[in-house]
């Protein structure tokens, strides 16, 4: 229940994961380190750290054999396609969302993953490889989407006002320009 842009608003910012999540991902992801890496017409980028450590703690793996680097392997990377497609990085395993607006409160959210064959070495079992990845977004997916229910009634309330961002919602920003863009047909 809620509005695609305020779906897209809550997927393409990691502020929300101190309050939102403040027990299923900050731990391991803190929002405050999340910076804004690139900003496009048509896409952002945003980088949050992983704390490997801490991760592995609530059973999120990072030791996959891979050619990545440390350095990559330790950064949730963000890509939001405006207006509504999303690919999350965590290492080598993709995650995709795609937002699909059924009603003017109402979005249906299609989502996939994507696990390097060297997963299945560290974990040969695919169905509970793919049970442990359902139960984590599970939490994660119905966390978010309380917060967009209740965003799209405080949005909808009569008073509702405009508010700022914060530099770390750079994105947010490149996607409100990609929409004015698109109202305005320029």
């Amino acid at each position: 229940a809620g509005n695609c842009k305020l779906a897209i608003e809550n997927a393409s910012e990691s502020l929300h994961h101190m309050g939102v999540h403040s027990e299923s991902v900050e731990p391991y992801m803190p929002g405050r380190s999340t910076y804004v890496r690139e900003i496009t017409n048509h896409w952002a980028e945003t980088r949050t750290p992983i704390l490997p450590d801490v991760a592995a703690k609530y059973g999120i793996r990072l030791d996959y054999p891979t050619r990545l680097t440390a350095d990559d392997r330790a950064e949730l990377k963000t890509v939001t396609v405006f207006p509504a497609f999303q690919l999350i990085t965590a290492g080598d395993l993709i995650l995709w969302f795609s937002f699909r607006p059924l009603a003017v409160d109402r979005i249906d959210v299609w989502s996939g993953a994507l696990y390097p064959p060297s997963a299945l070495v560290v974990e040969p079992d695919l169905e509970r490889l793919r049970a442990d990845l359902r139960r984590s977004l599970d939490v994660v997916n119905g966390e978010d989407e309380q917060a967009i229910a209740v965003l799209q009634r405080s949005a909808s309330a009569r008073y509702a006002t405009r508010g700022c961002l914060s530099a770390k919602e750079g994105g947010l920003g490149g996607f409100h320009r990609y929409l004015a863009r698109q109202l305005s047909g320029s």
